[in-house]
């Protein structure tokens, strides 16, 4: 009896704290990147304060992806995640000092804002890629887009 008497009590006691209106809609957040650049405005360089600014922009391919590809078998299509884990760095003319460090967006471009001058464009190590003509020296100027565009071989055979 005294079992069931308890019983009575909390199930009365959980039924008086219970909310009379409807719950609150959950509070849905979406996760922040990491790389919160928009594929629309790839990482910038900050230039001088006052200076005009050119570009260094292009297109990366990135292969083989698989061991063993096929004559007359299309290459499979990189995943965003290929291109996202590699970056190159552009250094000043001297080749050592590092200027800025360059994501490729997810869809293989890439595009910099960087003061007129000479610079030295060359992979980030992360691996065993290599890519063909890397390093090269550039000359950026004002108000003009340079294009690079980039080969990296993975090295899978």
């Amino acid at each position: 009896m005294f079992r069931l008497t308890a019983l009575a009590l909390c199930v009365s006691f959980l039924a008086a704290c219970a909310p009379t209106t409807a719950p609150l809609p959950a509070v849905v957040s979406t996760p922040t990147p990491l790389n919160t650049t928009a594929p629309t405005a790839p990482p910038t360089a900050a230039p001088a304060a006052n200076s005009s600014v050119g570009y260094l922009a292009g297109h990366v391919t990135i292969g083989p992806l698989s061991p063993v590809e096929r004559v007359g078998v299309p290459s499979p299509v990189p995943p965003p995640e290929v291109f996202t884990s590699r970056s190159i760095n552009v250094f000043q003319a001297d080749g050592k000092t590092l200027v800025v460090n360059v994501k490729f967006n997810g869809d293989g471009t890439y595009r910099v804002a960087l003061p007129p001058g000479n610079y030295v464009v060359a992979m980030a190590r992360g691996g065993i890629d290599r890519a063909r003509g890397l390093p090269q020296s550039i000359t950026i100027e004002s108000g003009v887009t340079t294009t690079l565009d980039i080969n990296i071989d993975t090295g899978i055979r």
